[in-house]
């Protein structure tokens, strides 16, 4: 059973603080709705409102997971999966946020079966991606999953700009990236995923040349390659 990185008061704290977000822009919302009369402007709010709404289940599903872990209600499912179709779905998702931001995505993805909880790695990996396509400077981003020596699958993200510098790394999660509405918007997550990444073998490397910075995800291909 992982443990976790923070104590339960740190967590809570910052689960108070990121659930105001949501529903206070629920309340200005409502309000906005309540003021106009113009079709295109109440359909727009209504749009928001939605948004503002699967932000806060999604927030709520995640308490409830971090809070099961913690309590040992729940332990991470793992089971064999494919890599690839995950990352294909990943990089579909987040295409118009990449546009937005003035990055490409380009992807060379291998049938690759990993190890681990799906759904815990797919969120790891969602951070990730939103991530890099928040801090990379603008041009392609190359994404890359395949299959690595040492009994472990990779999904890695090659990009130029001087993120993260190794310093950031240990914060990199700090904040999780999300998009409502296809905008995309940057908000204090939960701050959980570090801590539930501890718990599935998974390692981040941060490799680096002249130009180029490749972020690399390393997941497990079988339970016995999970490191310690």
């Amino acid at each position: 059973m992982m443990k976790p990185a923070r104590s339960s008061h740190s967590v809570w704290s910052q689960v108070s603080h990121d659930l105001r977000q949501p529903i206070q822009s629920l309340l200005l919302l409502t309000h906005v709705m309540a003021l106009t009369d113009d079709a295109e402007q109440r359909q727009a709010t209504s749009h928001s409102m939605e948004a503002a709404l699967a932000d806060l289940q999604e927030m709520l599903d995640q308490i409830t997971f971090a809070a099961k872990l913690a309590d040992g209600v729940e332990c991470p499912h793992s089971d064999r999966f494919e890599l690839a179709q995950l990352m294909r779905d990943k990089v579909a998702a987040v295409a118009e946020t990449a546009d937005i931001h003035g990055k490409i995505l380009s992807s060379n993805l291998s049938e690759t079966w990993v190890f681990g909880d799906r759904r815990i790695i797919a969120d790891l990996l969602s951070n990730i991606a939103l991530n890099v396509i928040k801090f990379a400077a603008k041009g392609t981003i190359a994404v890359e999953a395949s299959a690595a020596a040492g009994g472990h699958g990779y999904v890695e993200f090659a990009f130029s700009g001087a993120w993260p510098s190794p310093s950031q790394m240990k914060t990199l999660f700090v904040e999780i990236r999300r998009t409502a509405g296809g905008a995309p918007t940057s908000k204090p997550g939960l701050g959980l995923i570090q801590a539930i990444m501890d718990g599935t073998g998974c390692q981040l490397r941060l490799i680096r040349s002249a130009q180029t910075c490749r972020l690399r995800v390393e997941i497990p291909q079988n339970s016995l390659s999970i490191r310690s």
